[in-house]
């Protein structure tokens, strides 16, 4: 063998006898063997030349040449695979496998055999998405399949254990290539976490929806299983309290749905001494508020055109349970019929206004006038609904602008706008205002052409308080949003939005205007104005927020992790949003916080996988390395072991050392074949050996005796 010095030039030479033996070849074989056995037996004579004459002939069938190889020697292989999973941002797990891969490099370029080291990183996150578990055997098999077997010298893990897809078996490795995993983290190491049970998606607005929870320990803990721990529940409405939950339990509770969309309900524990991370100390979960069906009370204080608009707009909708009353026989007014002879009900006050108005989603003042109709004490007790968190919404006619006012009652300190005793009588078209323009109630009008016909009656008010989203005659306002309390009120300054549904000149979108305006007032997510809107795309977060009251928006973002920061929102392609991004680097709930509100947000699964556990564990791997006669070690008792190229059959790993399987591994770059006979001296051996046979047996004597060639006697 010629040895060079270079590994990129070290070549050998090898030789090797080989032969093209057929069956055919060996069938005359046996026949062979059998002829000569039985001559054998039968003792004939000339046995042993025929057998050694029928050999000579089957190795002249045989074509026995010699091959030479020139052959280039190939580096052993050895694959680490680096676990980048999220739960390695867990102390100092990353910086010690950094450390690792680092010695575990030098060993090797220190040893005497060369070795390509493919380093494989597996566990993070693909094409922007949050890992919901760690998975680091489908990197493996991907970097094998570009490995010969046979160069394979040995496998290592750097991870913390906490691996979600161990397979039975690789198929791609050789039984005798070790496998080794190197541990990163702390076997004292212990951890506290927050189990979302049973986590319902969807939920009835104003009822309960049961969750079930449960605070574990993970690892070496000091709290014992069964001891009382203290756990802080969010709703959704943003109101905290605490509960004691049983360690180890599941725990029930009953959280209210407060709002149609998304709420958010957060559950929380307190971070122990010295545990692992808080980053699973808070579980959170998003439920759909869907309603049932929406109460809503309309008082028509007369008969007008008007209330069938409103009747038919929210009996149009199978969704909602309209009470309706309207006023027909006022008590200022003289009407000789005796009561017996009229159809008529006395009006519910006391009903409606004290026992069941909490059952009430919406109250709807149509026409109202006082007159006397209405005690005191049940207008005190609407302000308190709608302080409450109910809504109001009122649609006047002439009456708000006299005596008769809604504004001269208990309401006053509530309603959005003060009357100026005026009734402003001429047509006009109502138009937007530049906040109108931009809120999300009032936004459809201002994306379309304004071709909607016009009113014929407003009231002249004073707006007092709230938003202005449409004027009309001039500057007066004719639609007002106002926030009181934990309600909301809208009041429309004319009783003629009623033309609009009779077409008159071309009518309006008036089904748009009072949809939203009733979905606004019953607090729909999506149509508050000031409200964080949030998009996740694997984990890429964009926050936007409507631009209506600032220009430039700072955020301060809280992850899981707990270690703050901000992001600042800028106008973005539609300038009336403000829009900020950020990227989420493990899954949890993220707080963000505009200055005026919190908003919590999931990111990722409810109970992902990566979170359930992050203690690490030597246990998960052990089956695997066991098998491959590998070996576990933790980085925390002394960084990687020494690394030792072992022979075959001999032991892979031992007390602080692993093995490397040495391998022998080679391309052919070069072979030439040199045939031992020729025919020529093939046919010469042939006869030689027969001749001899002939001869040895005597069949010459007689032609040797009368040869004039023949030597002796004369």
């Amino acid at each position: 063998m010629n040895f060079e010095n270079s590994l990129d030039t070290l070549t050998q030479t090898a030789f090797s006898l080989q032969t093209n033996i057929s069956f055919v070849w060996w069938c005359l074989l046996v026949f062979l063997l059998g002829l000569f056995f039985l001559g054998f037996f039968l003792h004939m004579r000339g046995i042993w030349l025929r057998l050694i004459t029928g050999l000579v002939f089957l190795a002249l069938l045989a074509s026995p040449y010699l091959s030479k190889e020139t052959r280039t020697p190939l580096t052993n292989s050895v694959v680490v695979v680096m676990d980048e999973s999220p739960s390695m941002d867990t102390g100092e797990r990353r910086s010690s496998s950094d450390k690792a891969l680092e010695d575990l490099r030098a060993q090797l370029e220190q040893m005497e055999t060369p070795y390509d080291l493919n380093v494989v990183y597996a566990g993070g996150g693909k094409n922007n998405e949050i890992p919901r578990d760690t998975q680091i055997f489908g990197a493996l098999r991907s970097a094998l399949a570009d490995i010969a077997p046979q160069r394979l010298s040995g496998i290592f893990f750097i991870t913390d254990g906490q691996v979600h897809d161990i397979p039975k078996s690789l198929p791609q490795i050789e039984i005798d290539t070790p496998i080794h995993a190197l541990i990163a983290g702390s076997k004292s190491d212990f951890d506290r976490q927050v189990i979302l049970n049973i986590a319902p998606t969807y939920g009835l607005v104003g009822k309960n929806v049961e969750v079930t929870f449960t605070v574990t320990d993970h690892g070496d803990s000091p709290a014992n299983s069964g001891q009382q721990v203290p756990v802080s529940i969010t709703g959704a409405a943003g109101k905290t309290t605490t509960e004691m939950a049983i360690l180890g339990q599941p725990q029930k509770i009953e959280m209210l749905i407060p709002h149609a969309g998304q709420n958010v309900i957060k559950i929380s524990t307190d971070v122990l001494p010295n545990e692992l991370t808080s980053i699973n100390n808070s579980a959170a979960l998003t439920v759909n508020g869907v309603r049932d069906r929406l109460r809503v009370l309309l008082v028509s204080g007369n008969a007008n055109i008007g209330e069938r608009t409103w009747r038919n707009f929210l009996k149009s909708d199978p969704a909602v349970d309209l009470v309706h009353f309207t006023i027909l026989r006022q008590p200022d007014k003289i009407d000789p019929t005796p009561s017996s002879e009229m159809s008529l009900i006395v009006f519910p006050f006391q009903e409606l206004f004290d026992a069941k108005l909490d059952e009430f989603d919406l109250v709807i003042f149509d026409h109202y006038s006082l007159n006397n109709m209405l005690p005191p004490l049940y207008l005190y007790n609407i302000r308190q609904y709608v302080e409450d968190g109910g809504a109001l919404l009122i649609a006047s006619g002439p009456s708000y602008a006299g005596e008769g006012s809604l504004y001269n009652s208990p309401l006053q300190d509530i309603l959005p706008s003060r009357p100026k005793g005026q009734i402003i009588n001429e047509l006009y078209k109502p138009k937007l205002t530049s906040l109108g323009q931009v809120h999300p109630v009032t936004l459809p009008l201002a994306e379309g052409p304004e071709e909607w016909g016009r009113w014929g009656r407003q009231i002249s008010v004073d707006a007092i308080k709230g938003d202005i989203l449409m004027n009309g005659v001039g500057e007066n306002p004719l639609l007002i949003l106002s926030k009181q309390g934990d309600g909301r009120i809208g009041h429309i300054t004319s009783d003629h939005i009623w033309l609009w549904s009779r077409d008159f000149e071309g009518g309006g979108p008036y089904t748009v205007v009072l949809k939203r305006l009733v979905h606004w007032l019953m607090k729909e997510p999506s149509l508050d104005e000031t409200a964080l809107d949030v998009e996740i795309s694997g984990n890429q977060i964009t926050v936007r927020q409507r631009r209506l009251i600032r220009d430039m928006l700072e955020l301060e973002v809280q992850p899981p992790s707990g270690e703050s920061f901000t992001i600042k929102a800028q106008p973005g392609e539609n300038e009336h949003w403000l829009e900020a991004q950020f990227t989420a680097d493990t899954p949890g709930i993220y707080i963000l916080n505009d200055g005026i509100k919190t908003r919590p947000v999931v990111v990722g699964d409810i109970n992902p996988p990566e979170l359930l556990d992050l203690v690490a564990t030597d246990e998960k791997l052990k089956s695997i390395t066991s098998e491959s006669g590998g070996e576990i070690d933790w980085l925390e008792d002394g960084g990687v072991p020494v690394i030792r190229e072992r022979a075959e059959n001999q032991s892979i790993a031992g007390r602080s050392w692993l093995g490397l399987r040495k391998r022998n591994a080679y391309t052919v770059s070069d072979i030439r074949n040199t045939d031992l006979f020729s025919d020529q001296l093939g046919l010469f051996l042939l006869l030689l050996v027969i001749l001899f046979s002939w001869g040895r047996e005597g069949r010459l004597r007689p032609f040797l005796k009368e040869s004039p060639f023949r030597f002796g006697k004369k």
